[in-house]
């Protein structure tokens, strides 16, 4: 399965070569579009996790690696952050901005459930609150359907939710969301 997206670079906007009022013309062929994307998760060494969710996000982490972009700058790619950074997945390589991702197989409601509430409040303090590409696969499927982007300054304290801490015969005891 795969879809085409005909992308206009941001450099081009602003300097008379594309007039952001007017329609946008219809590529004329192939060579006209920037990328073909597969929307196919990956398959390849998930037998080597247990847990479904494990597999969603490593599945959905490399599919992101492949296909997502900067939407800051003309980066054609992202870099994958380090394991474990508190509220990072991907940086850019050429403006280092900062994107999370977030998967799930049904689709979005009102509310995105995030990682510790402590960590994502700290990123909007101090200004460094990552872009969020919000990614909804089919899980019989086992490909995308839908992928959102919501921009860093987008996000504001009023719109965080600390959810109730986790039991005390938890794993994590005691862990805020």
């Amino acid at each position: 399965m795969n879809c085409l997206f005909w992308v206009v670079p941001p450099s081009c906007l602003g300097l008379g070569m594309v007039d952001p009022r007017k329609k946008a013309p219809v590529p004329r062929n192939s060579h006209d579009l920037i990328h073909i994307m597969n929307l196919s998760l990956p398959t390849i060494n998930l037998d080597k996790y247990k847990s479904a969710s494990q597999r969603a996000r490593v599945g959905t982490e490399s599919w992101g690696l492949s296909n997502f972009f900067c939407s800051s700058c003309e980066s054609p790619w992202l870099d994958q952050a380090s394991r474990n950074t508190a509220a990072i997945d991907f940086t850019c390589p050429k403006c280092d901005s900062t994107f999370q991702l977030k998967s799930q197989s049904k689709p979005f409601g009102a509310r995105i459930v995030d990682a510790a509430y402590s960590e994502m409040k700290r990123a909007i303090l101090e200004d460094r609150t990552p872009n969020l590409f919000i990614l909804h696969y089919d899980l019989s499927a086992w490909a995308v359907r839908t992928v959102f982007l919501i921009p860093r300054f987008a996000f504001a304290l009023s719109a965080l939710e600390r959810r109730k801490p986790l039991a005390l015969d938890a794993r994590r005891a005691g862990w805020i969301g």
